[in-house]
């Protein structure tokens, strides 16, 4: 999968410009996009990745591109966010049982994963991914190349804001348009519901 560059990105959206705006403008005007693109109130499943991690000591550590679980699964045990137990819950499971048979996890705020009462070998963690610092020029970015159109509108939406004139509303109502677009085409990659014989399996 290619992914948006930021680079390109500023160089599409400057031949669309008339004057001289300075390239770390533009850089800032991309960066408030993808935090705009971050900030929606969905779950974005393309940001929805999986990584293996060794577990030491009974727990993983979260890759610091990663904001939050999504699932976990630990051999034949599958963990939603549903399954996260609270401080009280996780104590009473390690005080009643004990072995590597992972009942439920907590995540503390330094995004470790901790199993309990425990568990060995590899965890297969879906974590939702998300920018840890401002994008430079010409970095690759989290996004694949379908978002290209909407950054060039969101970059440009901003250099026309100050003049709050027509260019600023025509560019504001494609750069929602295409908001609305990566939205359906991000429903598209949710997993359908898995069936049986007597209909759907609870997710």
């Amino acid at each position: 999968m290619a992914f948006v560059n930021v680079g390109t990105i500023l160089n599409k959206a400057r031949t669309k410009l008339t004057g001289s705006l300075p390239r770390p403008t533009l850089l800032m005007w991309f960066n408030e996009t993808a935090r705009d693109v971050l900030n929606q109130p969905r779950t974005w499943n393309f940001l929805s990745v999986p990584v293996e991690i060794p577990i030491v000591g009974n727990q993983i550590t979260m890759p610091a591109n990663m904001a939050e679980v999504v699932s976990i699964q630990v051999g034949d045990h599958f963990f939603t966010k549903a399954d996260q137990l609270s401080g009280l819950e996780a104590m009473r499971i390690d005080e009643d049982l004990s072995g590597s048979d992972p009942i439920g996890y907590t995540l503390s705020a330094a995004n470790v994963v901790t199993f309990h009462p425990g568990a060995t070998g590899d965890a297969i963690l879906t974590g939702e991914l998300t920018m840890v610092d401002d994008y430079a020029d010409g970095a690759t970015t989290i996004f694949p190349m379908e978002f290209e159109n909407l950054f060039i509108c969101g970059v440009l939406e901003k250099a026309f804001y100050v003049d709050k004139d027509g260019r600023f509303t025509a560019e504001n109502t494609k750069y929602q348009l295409e908001m609305n677009k990566m939205k359906k085409w991000d429903n598209l990659r949710k997993p359908m519901p898995r069936t049986t014989s007597q209909g759907y399996l609870k997710q």
